[in-house]
């Protein structure tokens, strides 16, 4: 006999692979009652990839996207597909299988979360998926492939925490108690630690944070990451704020640095270009005061700003040929660090 989590496993093998069949109501078919038309534009938000654990342990892909004039599900080692009927409020039901129903949940205009509902009423999540370069789904030649969506405008960090949605390499993320500003933890560890953000896609453009370190010696590394290519591959312009304003004048300028990981960190920088891509910060903030950092992104140059200056404290020429890719936050070698109010804004170019 089958348990509860067998039959969740099979319903959701049913729901991606089920031939074409009728709403069955006491041996009879029944036309399903219509639903709202989505357009174009309204159906591209939902445009997407999910990775999926069933109970058994079992991982799978699932695609959202475009087919024709509707949306289409299929997942990753699946031959057939699932056509998606718009029932309202970010929720679908399958139209050529079993009624299993999607509601996509998003943060701030990004898709996070979707939630599964087999028809036996079990509940499933898959969590955004947030690959460099996403594949097309298996399905007919006519159809389009995935495409992701940008994030633009504000961020609330703490919604995408609470939906567990950031994806956190090599720390964990908390979001910071009630009352504060909207914003999330990274904790303390050996080498450096990313939390990347779910659905974001930037070239050009502005990047706005606000950061919060300490005033420990070598202890106190955080930033900004972009143009990310993979989980440790990206552009960082960060913080020393142990280094703020102090006496002496070799660890002032140092107070500020670009980098682009793997290739060049701050070492290899330092060695090779000494002065080039580090900074003082004048005025300096206290090391323990939130730090307003504005990056600005154009072509092969990239100009940090600090605490609504009108002038750069770094400005610098990019080391990366990478053109596009996610933003992060960051956090260096036995660092922690807290970030608040991630603004994204790309350029029109």
């Amino acid at each position: 006999m089958f348990t509860r989590r067998d039959l969740r496993v099979l319903a959701i093998a049913a729901v991606l692979s089920a031939p074409s069949m009728g709403w069955a109501q006491n041996g009879t078919t029944a036309a399903p009652a219509p639903a709202p038309t989505l357009t174009a534009a309204e159906r591209a938000k939902y445009v997407s990839d999910w990775d999926l654990t069933t109970p058994d342990g079992k991982k799978m892909v699932i695609h959202i996207y475009n087919a024709g004039d509707r949306l289409r599900a299929a997942a990753d080692g699946e031959r057939d597909t699932l056509d998606l009927r718009y029932q309202g409020n970010d929720t679908f039901l399958g139209e050529n299988g079993p009624p299993f129903k999607l509601t996509v949940i998003f943060a701030n205009a990004v898709p996070v979360r979707l939630h599964l509902v087999d028809p036996g009423g079990d509940e499933l999540d898959a969590v955004a998926r947030h690959d460099a370069s996403p594949a097309a789904p298996a399905a007919p030649a006519q159809t389009g492939a995935p495409v992701k969506p940008t994030s633009s405008g504000p961020v609330s960090l703490r919604a995408l925490v609470t939906a567990n949605a950031l994806e956190v390499v090599n720390r964990s993320a908390s979001a910071l108690p009630t009352g504060e500003r909207d914003g999330v933890r990274l904790d303390e560890k050996p080498d450096d630690g990313f939390a990347w953000i779910p659905g974001s896609s930037f070239a050009n453009g502005v990047l706005e944070i606000d950061l919060r370190g300490r005033d420990e010696l070598q202890r106190s590394f955080l930033g900004l990451a972009f143009h990310g290519a993979d989980a440790r591959a990206a552009e960082v312009v960060y913080l020393r704020p142990f280094n703020f304003g102090v006496a002496d004048s070799t660890r002032r300028v140092h107070a500020i640095q670009y980098v682009a990981l793997p290739s060049y960190d701050f070492a290899h920088l330092r060695a090779a270009r000494p002065g080039e891509f580090e900074a003082a910060i004048v005025p300096a903030p206290k090391p323990t005061d939130w730090v307003h950092l504005k990056l600005v992104v154009a072509g092969d140059r990239v100009s940090a700003y600090v605490n609504g200056a009108d002038r750069p404290v770094l400005s610098v020429t990019r080391l990366s040929s990478a053109t596009n890719g996610r933003v992060g936050l960051w956090v260096g070698n036995n660092s922690d660090g807290e970030f608040a109010n991630l603004r994204i804004v790309p350029s029109a170019n």
